[in-house]
């Protein structure tokens, strides 16, 4: 087990780490209709049984498949985001069975959770999967708020896009059947932060810095959206009026 003078050290000489950072994205899932002045947001609890983050809380969200690169998004000419994007959109698909995509609010329940049961015991592939139904994806549904990179010190480390996606008015979000998550909830801004002051529950910087900012400093503004264009969405100082080159990878720091 590292020890926090250890951490402090691999902090001050990230060199001495091995561990490099690994894509990802995560979703900042809001509620249909829900209060601007205090969203609910999805959360999930990961399995006690994992190594990385066991029992802590987190926005659904995983790595980069190598498949993800495959999928076009629309109005989005940056492959890098295009691909943060598909990730985005099939980790949230896969894990609270929740699909954001063009052509989506055509298919019943039944249907989605057909094509997820496809997706998940690989008889179709992501990408496969999109162009067989006549799905696509499009960037003006994820709205890209910043990305934040695992300290130097964590054995296990990542470098995660996250995105604000809003939950389409007939789905959902579940957790169910899944080895890596043990829970999932819709919770106001405000009241998952108040959960964690009373060590409730365990998360890490980016979850509490959304919570805290959704909760408590709420104004609207304008999102530059890395693939061009923009949109005014009810949202948090957290998320600046910045393009993509303006939002380089946050690590949180160690006092």
């Amino acid at each position: 087990m590292i020890t926090n003078s250890e951490r402090v050290q691999r902090l001050r000489d990230p060199s001495k780490t091995t561990a490099t950072p690994k894509d990802a994205a995560a979703v900042i899932l809001l509620r249909h209709n829900t209060n601007p002045n205090d969203p609910e947001v999805f959360l999930v609890k990961r399995s006690e049984k994992l190594a990385f983050l066991g029992g802590y809380h987190a926005f659904p969200g995983g790595q980069f498949d190598a498949t993800d690169a495959a999928v076009s998004v629309r109005d989005c000419n940056d492959a890098e985001t295009a691909a943060a994007i598909t990730c985005a959109a099939r980790e949230l698909f896969e894990e609270t069975q929740v699909l954001v995509a063009r052509g989506g609010d055509a298919l019943t329940q039944g249907q989605r959770a057909s094509l997820l049961d496809d997706l998940l015991a690989a008889r179709m592939s992501w990408p496969a999967l999109l162009s067989h139904y006549k799905l696509h994806l499009d960037a003006s549904d994820f709205i890209f708020v910043g990305r934040w990179v695992t300290p130097p010190f964590s054995a296990r480390r990542f470098d995660t896009w996250f995105f604000l996606v809003n939950c389409p008015s007939k789905q959902s979000a579940h957790v169910s059947n899944d080895a890596e998550l043990a829970s999932g909830e819709w919770i106001a801004a405000s009241a998952a932060y108040k959960r964690w002051q009373r060590s409730e529950i365990l998360a890490v910087p980016p979850v509490l810095q959304t919570v805290w900012l959704n909760g408590f400093c709420r104004r609207q503004m304008r999102i530059a959206n890395p693939c061009g264009g923009s949109s005014f969405v009810q949202t948090t100082s957290a998320f600046r009026c910045a393009r993509l080159r303006d939002l380089p990878p946050r690590i949180p720091t160690v006092i």
